[in-house]
Parts: C-alpha cells; sequence; structure tokens
C-alpha cells in the first residue's frame, strides 16, 4: 500500500483548447522560448501569450546546456500566468528530474552547477564544511585526533574538492529548495482532453496500475526519500545537502547491525513496498525501502521514467501494446519523448496512437512542438514550418 501523498488530478481542456506538448529541453533556454514563441504562447518579453491553451512539457528540463536555472525559472513563472489567464502549464517528471532529487549528479555540468553559486563561496563553503564535518568526519577517529593544522589540511581539500555551484543546487534540489518543491508537484503522467502525456511509457507489466497509480506510486516514493534524509539529518548522519551516495552512506551507517534481504530483481508488477508512516518505522523500517531503491518505479529501466521501447521497440510490438494502453488510460491518443528521434522531428507509431516528441533540441536536433486543437493534430518546428499528422 503506497504512503499518502498528494498528487495533482488529470486535467480536462475545455471545448476548442488547443493543446501543446513540447518535449526533452535539457537546459536549452533558447530553444525553448524559440518553440514557444513559434507557437504563441509567449510574447516579445516572454509573459504568457496563451490564453487559455494548456502547456505540456513532458520532462527532462535539466541536464544538458547551461541554461536550466533560466528554464526552470521561465516555466515556474508560465505556470502561474497561464492559470491566472485560464490556462495551464503541466510538467512532468522526467529522469534528469528524478536524477536531482535523488541528489545523482553525474550528468549536471559544471557551467550548470557555476549558475547556482552564491557570490561569497569561500565562506559559504566553509560553512558547509563544518556540516561536513559534524555528519561524516566526526565518525573518522583519525580527524578527531587530528592537530589543527592537519585539520584544516582536510577543509581546504574539501573545499577545493568542491565544484563551483555543487553544494548550492544540491540544496535548491531539496525538499525545501526553492526547485525542488516546484519539482516535487510533478506528476509522471497527466491526460489532458483524452490525451496521455508521459515522459517515457508504460510497460504491459504495469497493466495492473492505472495513470494515477504510477503518479502516486512516484510521489510517494519521493516522499520516503525525503522522510528518510529528514530523519538521517536529526540524527547528525548527512549534511543538509546530501548527493546520493552520502545518504546510502548513511543509511547503512544508522542500520548497521541489521541483516539485509538479498537485493531484489526489478520487478515491475510487484515494486518493493513502502511505509505508509515512515516516523511510526523501527531501523529496519526506515532503511530497508531505501536500501532497495532499485527496483523503485523512479529507477527502474523498464520503468515509466527510464524505458526506451516506445522509442527503439520493433513497430509490430507498438501497434500490438497500443490497444491495450488506450483501453486501460481511456485515452485516444498517447504522447512521449524521452527519446530522440533519428531526424529531429515528431515521429508517429502504433498505426496513429503514439506520437514521440523528442527531436534532440538540446542535442543537435531542432525544438518542436505537437500542438493538438480539436481534431487538428500539427507538428510545429522552431523555423517556422510545420506538419500536420495522421493520427486515430
Amino acid at each position: 500500500m503506497f504512503a499518502v501523498t498528494t498528487m495533482p488530478a488529470p486535467v480536462s481542456a475545455q471545448d476548442g483548447q488547443r493543446i501543446v506538448a513540447v518535449g526533452d529541453v535539457h537546459g536549452d533556454f533558447d530553444g525553448l522560448v524559440d518553440i514557444l514563441s513559434a507557437t504563441g504562447l509567449v510574447d516579445g518579453d516572454l509573459a504568457w501569450a496563451g490564453g487559455t491553451s494548456v502547456l505540456v512539457q513532458t520532462g527532462d528540463l535539466l541536464d544538458g546546456k547551461s541554461g536550466v536555472r533560466d528554464v526552470l525559472d521561465l516555466m515556474m513563472r508560465l505556470q502561474s500566468e497561464a492559470r491566472a489567464a485560464g490556462g495551464d502549464v503541466i510538467v512532468l517528471l522526467g529522469d534528469h528530474e528524478v536524477l536531482s532529487i535523488l541528489g545523482e549528479l553525474r550528468d549536471v555540468s559544471p557551467e550548470t552547477l557555476a549558475t547556482f553559486a552564491v557570490e561569497n563561496q569561500e565562506e559559504y563553503l566553509q560553512a558547509a564544511f563544518e556540516e561536513f564535518v559534524r555528519a561524516y568526519l566526526r565518525m573518522e577517529a583519525g580527524y578527531q585526533q587530528a592537530n589543527r593544522s592537519q585539520k584544516e589540511s582536510v577543509r581546504d581539500k574539501w573545499v577545493q574538492d568542491q565544484a563551483t555551484g555543487r553544494v548550492e543546487y544540491l540544496r535548491a534540489m531539496g525538499p525545501n529548495g526553492e526547485y525542488g518543491k516546484w519539482l516535487r508537484t510533478m506528476p509522471v503522467n497527466a491526460t489532458v482532453d483524452g490525451v496521455l502525456f508521459m515522459h517515457a511509457n508504460v510497460a504491459p507489466q504495469l497493466a495492473a496500475f492505472s495513470m494515477e497509480d504510477i503518479n502516486q506510486r512516484l510521489a510517494s516514493e519521493v516522499a520516503t526519500l525525503d522522510a528518510s534524509r529528514a530523519h538521517l539529518l536529526s540524527q547528525g548522519f548527512v549534511t543538509s545537502f546530501p548527493d546520493v551516495r552520502e545518504t546510502i552512506r548513511a543509511i547503512e551507517f544508522d542500520a548497521r547491525g541489521l541483516d539485509w534481504f538479498e537485493q531484489p530483481r526489478e520487478m515491475l508488477n510487484r515494486p518493493p513496498p513502502l511505509p505508509e508512516n515512515f516516523a511510526d518505522e523501527d531501523r529496519f523500517g526506515r532503511s530497508e525501502p531505501i536500501l532497495r531503491i532499485n527496483g523503485w518505479f523512479m529507477l527502474a529501466q523498464r520503468g515509466p521514467i527510464w524505458s526506451e521501447s516506445y522509442a527503439t521497440a520493433p513497430d509490430g510490438l507498438i501497434d500490438a501494446q497500443m490497444p491495450g494502453l488506450l483501453e486501460a488510460s481511456g485515452a485516444r491518443l498517447v504522447v512521449a519523448a524521452h527519446v530522440p528521434t533519428e531526424d529531429s522531428r515528431i515521429r508517429v507509431r502504433g498505426g496513429g496512437s503514439l506520437i514521440l516528441i523528442d527531436t534532440g533540441m538540446a542535442q543537435g536536433g531542432q525544438a518542436s512542438a505537437l500542438v493538438i486543437h480539436g481534431d487538428s493534430v500539427e507538428a510545429v518546428y522552431a523555423d517556422g514550418s510545420s506538419e500536420s499528422l495522421g493520427t486515430n
């Protein structure tokens, strides 16, 4: 049974309301602005000009180019402005949002991290190092026995090893951070006027899960992770800016002496259970779910955040899968992204029931959008060209 959390409800477009879907952005601020302008969603001042239109961004705003912070600021502001105008901006969780929530920064460039840096880096990092000492080095007897000069050497090396903006980025993406709070409001999928939007795909093994179940499961996983980190922080085992490795190390320290189950294989139809009330759990109940995190939806390679099968599976397999998904979800059309199309153009699969919209705007492709207006389905590109798409 899932932990109780709040997720956005599916959205219904009003009659005649235009839907614009944009795929992976990956920090390409200029590309995003170009396609929002080409579809009439923003004016010359980048204010919302879409009226009652619904913009759906299917995840992966983060990583890639260095405009991540500008992209986030723009999307957050447009969401507020659109809702005030009777429209909406819906942003879905992609794998890169999940990585930043986890504190896994492998794909975050130094240039992006630098945009999060505060002005007084030396003072800021020295204060962060004091947290690091309290959370980690207090467990190292050698550090406690070191003389003042040796401790200063450890501090200087730690400060030197921190990429500029790394600590600030981790805090900003945390549950209390400016962007982390917003990321945690994002669903994994959303249905707008009978069109199901997602980042990656829904595998047949998830047939027993509704779209709401999948959204709820991801929200519960994030809530469990955040609760675990809050507990570890209260015990002095982590800093206020833990990355994923620091988190796992602290959980193992907190759970020292316990016996663990064998690492589970990925079983989408039976993901590891999550605690209903984290605060009531004992040491095993707190630690065991996190140490089985590879089986969670947020990391499962065939799961709704990571799977590439809609882009890579043979046509026959996609054609066979889509009717079942449409029937189970009540959707008339499925829109996904995650994998750039080979020709950097929006692609139709599944006999017209599936549209792939990641055209690699930050990866040498081009910025594009899918525009749905009543029965009209059109691919629009930042260079002003467009193409009518045949769908079911």
